[in-house]
């Protein structure tokens, strides 16, 4: 996991701010120049420190607050990298899941606006910028999201390449959890049907000669002389 530092204290504004700098994201990271050169030297994929990125988390706001969401592929999807680098994205956001199109994900790194522009960006070798996920871990992408702009990439999460991953039914949720999280979604349940009665019904009230009064709960079908009778 990388951490991007989006946000610091200005000491002579007396205030937080919010970094938007773009920044160059790889798809795909060659970590040899950090490890032991006898592990680098085998020839086996699974051997080689070349990680695929699979999750985007995203800030869309300023210093002071807004909202996070996350873009993530399945790392099953990351077996298909090379010929799709677009492919099985999504986007998580509360409680909506949808898909992300190759459009979405290339303004969020950035390789939309290099394309309307015909060119790479400021990087002198194309070969930095260019999209795609290359085996030799030297390919990335330019991210345009100029200082203007408050939704950008927060944190970056990548994947070994060449780990198995384990199939879905393997991944078991904790008891404990799982009983927070229904627990939590029946009261979320019992909630939303309360919301719903209650937008169906408005509260008529009556008031006698004497001072008396009472409130009726009626249906909003209900017509005025229906609730009197």
């Amino acid at each position: 996991t990388l951490h991007l530092k989006r946000f610091l204290y200005d000491w002579n504004l007396g205030r937080r701010l919010k970094v938007n700098d773009p920044q160059t994201i790889p798809l795909t990271l060659d970590m040899a120049a950090y490890t032991k050169s006898d592990a680098v030297q085998t020839p086996s994929a699974a051997s080689q420190p070349l990680y695929d990125l699979f999750s985007i988390f995203i800030h869309s706001g300023t210093a002071m607050g807004g909202h996070y969401h996350c873009y993530a592929r399945h790392p099953a999807s990351l077996q298909t990298c090379v010929a799709d680098p677009f492919g099985h994205w999504y986007d998580f956001n509360d409680a909506v899941v949808s898909p992300v199109s190759e459009t979405e994900l290339k303004r969020m790194l950035g390789t939309a606006a290099a394309e309307a522009r015909g060119d790479h960006g400021a990087d002198p070798d194309p070969k930095s910028v260019s999209v795609g996920c290359d085996p030799s871990g030297t390919q990335g992408i330019k991210s345009s999201l100029s200082s203007g702009s408050s939704a950008n990439a927060y944190m970056l999460m990548y994947r070994r390449r060449g780990l198995p991953v384990p199939p879905a039914d393997a991944l078991q949720m904790p008891e404990s959890q799982r009983v927070v999280i229904e627990e939590d979604n029946a009261r979320y349940g019992a909630l939303r049907r309360l919301k719903q009665i209650q937008d169906c019904i408005v509260e008529l009230r009556v008031y006698s000669q004497d001072g008396l009064q009472c409130t009726l709960p009626l249906l909003k079908t209900t017509s005025l002389l229906a609730a009197v009778e």
